[in-house]
């Protein structure tokens, strides 16, 4: 990525598509959020059936863990 950003190329769609990506992420982490302080158990078995579908990177995209990161430190 070593193109430089040009304002004038950035469009109002991106600019939807960011907003969209927002607050889809925000969701994402208040239902997470509402899950874990509600049923630890059901969040940590959703957490792990969720990275089956990331085991493989997705071209060049990497995940870590923050939890397993935790875990592993802690040992």
């Amino acid at each position: 990525m070593n193109e430089e950003f040009n304002e004038n190329e950035y469009t109002d769609s991106d600019q939807e598509e960011e907003k969209v990506l927002e607050a889809f992420l925000t969701f994402n982490k208040h239902f997470a959020q509402y899950i874990r302080e509600s049923d630890k158990a059901l969040f940590d078995r959703a957490c792990d059936y969720a990275k089956t579908f990331t085991e493989e990177d997705v071209d060049g995209v990497s995940l870590t863990y923050v939890k397993d990161q935790k875990k592993n430190e802690e040992n």
